[in-house]
């Protein structure tokens, strides 16, 4: 039922903003060439793995700059409507690291980083080698979302990459079983 609301969200998200007027750019500030990465191929084989699910993340962009990063996630969030879900991260500055609250009651994860690891269709800032384990551990990207399938990734891509040039999709075996 689950998945059932998230495709049903994000295609009502697709359609209502299929508007001319929020195509238009949506970084003021977009990254530096160095910043960004390049995904130029991945293996689209599903993991069978019960406690692994192959789902596709809309990247929007990528780099080592977090305050960059973040700008965008805030101008994109609002230039589209779209939600944005932190899951009670921040930056801490002294870590130089996304985490956890250090206050918040998951004793496990407190003062660390969580992932994102269902799908939804909130922007969130991620590492991305938690999907992709080959990449830099300090390398953040903007994600638009996570869908079950390649076609409703493509779709919310689509839309997206009308306004921000450097959006992709990242087919990615998740794990998905318990954290605790």
């Amino acid at each position: 039922m689950n998945r059932i609301c998230t495709l049903l969200i994000i295609s009502i998200c697709c359609l209502a903003c299929n508007n001319p007027q929020t195509a238009q750019t949506v970084a003021s500030q977009p990254a530096s060439p160095r910043d960004s990465i390049v995904v130029t191929s991945i293996p689209d084989t599903p993991n069978t793995d019960d406690e692994m699910a192959h789902y596709y993340l809309v990247i929007l962009d990528s780099g080592n700059n977090y305050a960059v990063l973040d700008a965008a996630m805030l101008q994109i969030g609002r230039s589209s409507r779209t939600h944005i879900d932190t899951m009670e991260r921040y930056f801490d500055t002294k870590k130089h690291k996304i985490i956890l609250s250090e206050q918040s009651d998951d004793e496990i994860y407190a003062g660390t980083y969580y992932p994102r690891r269902f799908p939804s269709s909130e922007l969130s800032i991620e590492y991305l080698s938690y999907y992709l384990p080959s990449a830099d551990t300090n390398t953040m990207i903007l994600v638009a979302g996570i869908t079950e399938s390649a076609t409703s990734a493509d779709s919310v891509a689509a839309f997206y990459r009308r306004g921000y040039a450097r959006t992709f999709v990242l087919p990615a075996d998740i794990y998905t079983g318990c954290m605790h």
